[in-house]
């Protein structure tokens, strides 16, 4: 039940541990669809109880999404994901950000034109160096200082 926040989670297996690696249909199913899994279970207490913040990651597992996030008791829970765009695909990625924020995740975009995935270090250390920055305040200035910044991408 409790998050382990120095941890990293496996979700779909390690690679010099085969048998745990996530990689056919029959696979998914039993980790992410049968009622008692618990994955699914662990990742409904993760959606439901914490702000998540998707990095390097495609959300392209739209199924598993769909069924661990929106059932969430908490109305206003919101998670956001980092997502990498080429000027050119700014349609298609606003088609995508409305699909997913009916699924409590915001996208916010960083282009890939000028440095590719590079441009993915320099927003993190600058989300960084603005948080940094606002240590010094009480949490629930933080917390709001945290969503000016999301939104300021």
């Amino acid at each position: 039940k409790d998050l382990q926040m120095d941890k990293v989670y496996h979700l779909h297996g390690v690679v010099n541990e085969p048998s745990s690696i996530t990689f056919t249909t029959t696979d998914y199913i039993r980790k992410y669809y049968k009622k008692d899994s618990p994955t699914k279970t662990f990742l409904q207490e993760l959606f439901d109880n914490y702000t998540v913040v998707f990095i390097g990651y495609g959300l392209e597992e739209l199924q598993i999404l769909e069924s661990v996030i929106d059932k969430g008791p908490d109305p206003n829970r919101r998670h956001f994901a980092l997502f990498g765009a080429y000027l050119n695909e700014m349609n298609y990625f606003t088609i995508r950000k409305g699909y997913f924020s009916t699924l409590k995740i915001e996208l916010q975009h960083y282009y890939l034109d000028f440095d590719q995935y590079q441009r993915l270090i320099q927003v993190l250390q600058s989300w960084e160096n603005e948080l940094i920055e606002a240590r010094g305040t009480d949490f629930h200035k933080t917390v709001d200082f945290i969503d000016q910044v999301l939104k300021s991408c």
